[in-house]
């Protein structure tokens, strides 16, 4: 690989390091997965800028040429990290429709305790019941339906 191209390509990577430090900071990325990226950055760039690592992957890939090597190894990279975010999306999901599960019967359980509430309080003040009585009934009501 040209010179030039070393340098472009430690750049870059440069550029991705510090885009990585900046999600850690902004809080949109954990550090153990910055540390992850940041390691693999310095790994790609340690390749790219040492011939002779470079050429030693490539005679142990078997690979003709240096860039097919990298490109191997940057293929099995992004399969790797795939896989493991579907399997993280495959547990957050399950853990989703649990959460959306217990939220739906703690629901269902607290209308039917209001409602049963409500029957017990028309039930022992009947029809002479007092406007005040009413309108605490209606106050509760309404707080029920914006939950």
């Amino acid at each position: 690989m040209t010179f030039q191209g070393v340098l472009v390509i430690d750049f870059i990577l440069l550029l991705l390091i510090v885009a990585v430090v900046y999600l850690v900071a902004r809080r949109q990325l954990y550090v153990g997965y910055a540390v992850i990226w940041i390691g693999v950055f310095l790994v790609a760039g340690l390749l790219v800028s040492v011939s002779p690592l470079l050429n030693a992957l490539t005679f142990l890939l078997g690979a003709e040429f240096p860039v097919s090597a990298l490109t191997l190894v940057a293929l099995l990279f992004i399969t790797l990290v795939l896989l493991y975010f579907s399997a993280q999306l495959s547990i957050l999901g399950d853990q989703v429709t649990k959460l959306v599960q217990h939220i739906g019967i703690s629901d269902l359980e607290r209308r039917q305790t209001f409602s049963r509430d409500q029957n017990n309080v028309d039930h022992t003040h009947g029809p002479e019941q007092s406007e005040t009585t009413r309108g605490d009934q209606a106050a509760l009501t309404h707080g029920a339906d914006e939950d």
